[in-house]
């Protein structure tokens, strides 16, 4: 039996050949033929081992796949296609004559654009393999997102669970203040929806429909947080709450100086260390909401935790309260002053 897929450039036809059988490959995917070489195996020994097809299956559905083909009655095996040629979108090659079990079907041409972006704007930092080592990430510090794990720190879902696009966006257009993750605000909405098809290809997490979650219902600021008074009221409450409740990592002045902050890592090995909650931007961004966020959601593979369980609201709005002020001010510097604002001294 042999796989085939192939492209006929004097009729412009795909098709997908299992033994004598022949089946056309979708139309919009003509101008990427992405595997032209046949691969074949002796399919009467498979047929006679039960045990060489199960590990055959086995291998097809550990990265994902499953489909059968009409008129065939063997499943492709692994051994037709390398690892090193067989990409995740190969099952959208098939979606034609094949069925894949995925959480959403993902959109080939946008995946295409999307590797297209990432190559022009990612890869020197994310690393061609989305491993975060790429040619300038292992020279910053902290180091460049895996996508590999499928783990997102910054999300607006439960902890645990994969962010929504609007999160993966949002870390895109906004940057992360004090990394070498900038602003792409170059970048067109359809080209951020395409890097980020793209980026869900690194992981398998993305194929698992358990790892998907709905964003959580935060609610608005409180009104007091807008009044000086009121705000030191709730800032006295809650340097009781931050004292219990982080002060372990980010230390009882906020400055991430905590008692545990030498033995703290995340889960790609790499020293954690808390965040000084005193600078005026942070990485979650610079707005009450944003910290608020932090608290409920967590940080996921890190050893910062959802509170979304152990603290009630008013509770977390008055520990956010409590950091900002101790808000250190926000002196420009260059590349933030506005113009004519810096001086040189003589």
């Amino acid at each position: 039996m042999a796989l085939l897929y192939s492209l006929n450039n004097s009729q412009r036809e795909e098709t997908l050949e299992c033994g004598t059988k022949r089946f056309p490959i979708v139309k919009e995917l003509r101008l990427y033929p992405l595997i032209q070489e046949s691969h074949s195996v002796n399919s009467a020994s498979i047929s006679r081992n039960k045990k060489v097809r199960r590990t055959i299956q086995a291998q097809f559905h550990a990265m994902g796949v499953w489909f059968r083909l009409p008129g065939c009655r063997l499943r492709p095996p692994d051994v037709m296609l390398s690892r090193s040629n067989f990409l995740p979108w190969l099952c959208l090659l098939l979606v034609g004559p094949c069925r894949a079990a995925e959480p959403m079907a993902m959109d080939f041409n946008l995946y295409m654009e999307g590797k297209y972006v990432f190559e022009r704007n990612c890869i020197v930092c994310h690393g061609a393999r989305g491993d975060g080592k790429g040619e300038m990430g292992i020279m910053l510090q902290p180091r460049p997102r895996s996508f590999r794990e499928g783990m997102f720190k910054f999300r607006s879902t439960p902890m645990g669970a994969l962010p929504t696009e609007a999160d993966l966006t949002r870390t895109i257009r906004g940057g992360l203040s004090g990394t070498g993750m900038g602003m792409f605000t170059h970048l067109t909405d359809n080209e951020v929806r395409a890097v980020i098809e793209y980026v869900k290809s690194f992981s398998r997490r993305w194929r698992k429909p358990g790892n998907y979650a709905d964003p959580l219902n935060l609610p608005l600021p409180p009104a007091w947080l807008n009044d000086d008074v009121q705000q030191a009221k709730h800032a006295a409450a809650g340097k009781a709450l931050f004292t219990a409740n982080c002060a372990a990592c980010h230390g009882p002045n906020a400055d991430g100086k905590g008692p545990v902050v030498g033995d703290l890592k995340d889960i790609w090995e790499q020293l954690a260390k808390p965040s000084d909650l005193r600078k005026p931007h942070l990485r979650c961004g610079d707005a009450p909401a944003d910290m608020y966020r932090v608290l409920a959601t967590g940080l996921n593979g890190t050893a910062m935790l959802s509170f979304e369980a152990t603290l009630t609201p008013e509770q977390r709005w008055e520990i956010i309260a409590y950091v900002f002020s101790l808000k250190l001010p926000d002196v420009p510097h260059l590349g933030t002053a506005p113009a004519g604002s810096l001086i040189l001294q003589k």
